[in-house]
């Protein structure tokens, strides 16, 4: 296996609440404090992490628990994989990537996914995200309506002057810059990134 960004794909979960097996982190599910009950097979976000992302995302799924749906370490680096599994889930997802110095950023896709190669798709709830130095995201700014193209080539969020994230279709390369959609920050102090 390449040396390179890890990615693992998390579905929210609308209807009924289910736990998912978290062997490389202890399990801190809902300790009362509001937290959305999770415990994670892949332990690319701590508890600190999730409560700084849980008042970005939209009030109604802020306290849903969360289901894997991806992991690069478990499914393999493919986007085609990756599409395979999340083509008939029919909700919202988070995109989270960590990078090879282990800082994780990533991407709230507000609408099922859509693979096509040439349109965009998504809402204006979709945003970019980062934990460099400190946590912060990036909503639409409403510049353009180019959220999400998934096509089979590559995985873009955003556009103008750079892709917001960019992943290639091995999953082992990817870039971040500033862009327009989401008039965002580089996610990573390492841009650019030979293995993603």
């Amino acid at each position: 296996r390449r040396k390179g960004y890890h990615g693992v794909l998390w579905a929210l979960r609308l209807r009924h609440a289910a736990h998912v097996e978290m062997p490389h982190c202890v399990d801190d599910a809902d300790g009362g404090d509001g937290a959305a009950s999770v415990q994670l097979r892949s332990c690319l976000l701590g508890y600190d992490e999730r409560i700084s992302l849980l008042p970005a995302l939209p009030v109604a799924l802020r306290h849903r628990s969360w289901r894997l749906l991806f992991s690069s370490s478990e499914h393999g680096n493919s986007l085609v994989t990756l599409y395979d599994r999340v083509a008939a889930w029919p909700g919202p997802t988070l995109l989270l990537v960590r990078d090879e110095a282990g800082h994780v950023f990533g991407a709230f896709l507000s609408a099922p996914w859509v693979v096509d190669e040439t349109h965009y798709h998504g809402t204006g709830e979709t945003f970019l995200f980062s934990f460099v130095p400190c946590f912060r995201a990036y909503k639409w700014s409403g510049s353009n309506g180019h959220y999400v193209l998934a096509s089979r080539a590559c995985l873009a969020l955003g556009s103008g002057e750079h892709f917001g994230l960019w992943l290639s279709q091995d999953l082992t390369d990817g870039s971040t810059g500033r862009c327009a959609t989401f008039d965002n920050a580089p996610l990573t102090k390492h841009a650019r990134r030979s293995g993603v």
